[in-house]
């Protein structure tokens, strides 16, 4: 069964925030939305261990030390 571009249409003009409501969010969301754009910016920049240890990303020696060419 198709649905035609009309319907789909008037089902997004339905929704909560097309008449003026707000859309639930997760609780996900709601974080999300609370940060500022630095820490948003500083949760993607965070570096991690296999970053600047010895082995490949997903091989790391063990124990893991750092390795000061990286």
């Amino acid at each position: 069964m198709a649905i035609s571009p009309t319907a789909v249409m008037a089902q997004k003009a339905s929704t909560p925030a097309a008449i003026g409501g707000e859309i639930p969010q997760t609780p996900m969301e709601k974080i999300i939305a609370s940060m500022s754009l630095e820490e948003k910016v500083g949760q993607m920049t965070q570096i991690d261990l296999g970053v600047i240890a010895k082995g490949a990303t997903c091989a790391l020696t063990q124990p893991q030390t750092i390795d000061a060419d990286k």
